[in-house]
């Protein structure tokens, strides 16, 4: 699946915050690689304590100093700084999205309303927008929130300082968004990028060729775009080599963003980084297993394990050292699909589409495969052939090596 990063703040060590941050991060020499179902897998940074049990994630976001997980089940897991009760997760199932924001957090329940907790100086947790409903995703900076409803329309609350309450106009027909510290992009429909907020950086001064984007991301006064013929853009804060795109300049499939280094993902499953690499951020480790998910932090680098689903002879499972992947693109989906996934083994694949509420949406595919590149288009209906309405599905794809889970989100 693809995450967005969503937070990022500016460094400020003399607060209790910051404290806290020196103690979260401690250096690590090596990845700390679990081997359970949607395990979360960090390098670079110690982070403690890791959620229990450590699996059954299908989401993780992060920012400076804490991240905040979802579970297959729709409940929610934290971990790292809590000095502002960040990761104090309310109880429940029933999520499906969350957002890290640099003292506080933000989850959206499967009816479209909003929670949020941690520090509320500016309302950035708790001043959701009325009536709190119909939300589609969720982004959180440095005391300020954003979302997306159903209409395309992005709302912002918390402490709207350098513009951040400026969406540009018209405020409708967007697909995506995220939010760094003080700056915010958004996709529209028709694949160009806008951002608002600070400009310290130039994070606002999007390149003249704006259009065919398909991703956007934020973080510390750094712009991050991703074109539809896998090249990557990026304007704004560059000094520590955020700019350094990997040659070639092709082929990714996903983007994230750290608080200073930016990662992307190949078709191939290989995960790339670069950037500020003063914690070994963006080293990516040679033994990494396939991840179903990334996203980086201040000075750390975290993901999700593709894994398969069961042990052989009642063994435990155990990471997938190959790379049984899923993408889907465009995401969001305005009318069709196309869902790429890769096997490293032939046999049964069952593709299955289901609505934030877990109900069965559609079936894909429930037949033998071919081990290699495959792809099915979705038409953006159900098993009765009607339009699905906006909002948050889940596709499941399930085969004898892995399962992996795809958020994806249909805004028409």
């Amino acid at each position: 699946m693809t995450l967005r990063i969503r937070a990022s703040g500016t460094r400020d060590f003399s607060t209790p915050r910051a404290v806290a941050l020196s103690i979260l991060l401690v250096s690590c020499t090596s990845a700390a690689f679990a081997e359970t179902p949607g395990s979360i897998l960090y390098w670079s940074g110690y982070l403690q304590p890791l959620p229990g049990p450590n699996s059954g994630f299908i989401e993780i976001d992060a920012t400076r100093s804490h991240c905040i997980a979802l579970r297959e089940n729709g409940s929610l897991d934290a971990f790292g700084n809590n000095y502002w009760g960040q990761c104090d997760v309310p109880p429940g199932t029933g999520y499906i999205d969350i957002a890290a924001g640099d003292s506080h957090s933000l989850a959206l329940r499967a009816d479209g309303s909003g929670v949020g907790w941690g520090k509320d100086d500016f309302g950035e947790s708790t001043d959701w927008p009325q009536p709190n409903t119909g939300f589609l995703a969720v982004a959180a900076g440095s005391e300020v929130s954003i979302a997306l409803d159903a209409q395309g329309t992005i709302h912002a609350w918390g402490r709207t300082y350098e513009g951040m309450a400026d969406v540009p106009e018209p405020n409708v027909g967007y697909v995506a968004m995220d939010c760094g510290a003080t700056h915010a992009l958004a996709l529209r429909q028709d694949g160009s990028v806008v951002a608002w907020g600070g400009n310290t950086y130039g994070q606002l001064n999007i390149p003249s060729q704006n259009e065919d984007f398909v991703a956007v991301a934020a973080s510390f006064g750094t712009s991050v775009a991703l074109k539809s013929d896998g090249s990557i853009v990026i304007w704004g804060h560059r000094n520590f080599g955020e700019g350094l795109i990997p040659e070639p300049n092709e082929d990714f499939v996903s983007i994230e963003v750290g608080e200073h280094h930016i990662l992307g993902m190949k078709s191939d499953g290989r995960l790339l980084g670069w950037g500020l690499n003063d914690w070994g951020q963006t080293d990516i480790p040679e033994d990494l297993p396939h991840l179903e998910a990334y996203t980086g932090g201040a000075r750390f680098t975290i993901g999700l394990a593709a894994v398969e689903p069961s042990g052989v002879d009642g063994e435990a499972p155990v990471v997938s050292d190959a790379a049984p992947s899923v993408r889907v693109i465009p995401n969001p989906i305005k009318a069709m699909a196309s869902i790429s996934y890769r096997l490293t083994q032939p046999g049964p694949v069952e593709m299955e589409i289901f609505d934030a509420e877990g109900r069965l949406v559609r079936v894909l595919s429930r037949n033998d495969d071919v081990a290699g590149e495959s792809t099915v288009v979705w038409d953006g209906r159900d098993d009765r052939g009607f339009n699905v309405s906006n909002g948050v599905y889940m596709l499941k794809l399930r085969s004898a090596e892995s399962v992996l889970s795809h958020r994806m989100v249909v805004l028409r």
